[in-house]
């Protein structure tokens, strides 16, 4: 078993490994989030530095998400470029630098997305969890936040999408002792599945897909089909059928209703 480091995040320091630190931008699930540049090729990176005071648990799943992520070449799932551990026993990794903003905030500034757009949007994030579940690469916390939209400045522009923050990944046969506790549970409460819920060990890759069917029914709505407070929403996740989203939403096609419906149904062999 690793050990775990006690001594503070690197936000003082003038480099991480060979990169130059340029500024903190954010705080991922386990760590603090840098942007960096190569001192040599000028190039612009990402670098998540896991946060010292993280129980033990957090630290095996930030090198599990660096492990797994890594494998994955899917042009729509941000790319890990490197990983390593700093002089202090704090691990880090390595990332493609983003730029755009994510799911969350697009639905916050927009409201309702366009039909097509949210469609194009979750469709994108479908083909890269598609790579991860070849894998056997369980996202388990696929929500808004974690669906990048890097806009593009080519001609003809098109937003692509890159899912993110694989902390909570499960790996099918990764070996090793299983991480348990509150960890089993953990998660965003609006897109966690029924069975995610009630604290299954095996969650499958269908489960990836009810949170997916949550986040295109909420680009189309404007709001998650379950809301009000955690123990709520958990409540609702398990008892409740989904309300169409075109009875909130005239404009949405009965396809999308179907679609949405199949894969929010509460039985995973039901779902897609």
């Amino acid at each position: 078993m690793t050990s775990r480091p006690s001594q503070s995040p690197p936000e003082s320091y003038g480099t991480i490994g060979k990169y130059v630190v340029l500024r903190r931008i954010g705080e991922g699930g386990m760590g603090t989030i840098f942007e960096a540049r190569h001192p040599v090729l000028g190039q612009s990176v990402a670098i998540k530095v896991m946060t010292a005071t993280a129980a033990g648990g957090v630290y095996e799943r930030f090198q599990r998400e660096a492990r797994a992520t890594a494998q994955l070449s899917s042009p729509h799932i941000a790319t890990i470029i490197d990983v390593d551990t700093l002089p202090n026993g704090l691990p880090y990794m390595v990332m493609e630098m983003l730029v755009g903003n994510d799911l969350e905030v697009e639905i916050a500034q927009l409201g309702r997305l366009p039909v097509e757009c949210a469609a194009d949007y979750v469709a994108q994030a479908l083909e890269g969890i598609a790579e991860a579940h070849a894998a056997g690469i369980v996202h388990r916390d696929l929500k808004p936040s974690n669906i990048f939209l890097c806009k593009s400045t080519r001609a003809p522009a098109r937003t692509v999408v890159k899912l993110i923050d694989f902390g909570l990944v499960r790996v099918s046969g990764a070996g090793g002792k299983r991480l348990t506790g509150t960890f089993d549970t953990f998660g965003t409460p609006d897109y966690m599945s029924p069975e995610q819920v009630r604290g299954a060990h095996e969650v499958d890759a269908r489960s990836d897909l009810w949170s997916l069917g949550i986040v295109l029914y909420e680009a189309l709505v404007g709001q998650a089909p379950f809301e009000g407070s955690a123990t709520n929403i958990i409540a609702s996740i398990v008892a409740n059928q989904v309300t169409p989203p075109s009875k909130r939403r005239p404009d949405i096609p009965r396809e999308l209703d179907a679609v949405i419906s199949r894969a929010l149904q509460k039985n995973p062999d039901d779902r897609f």
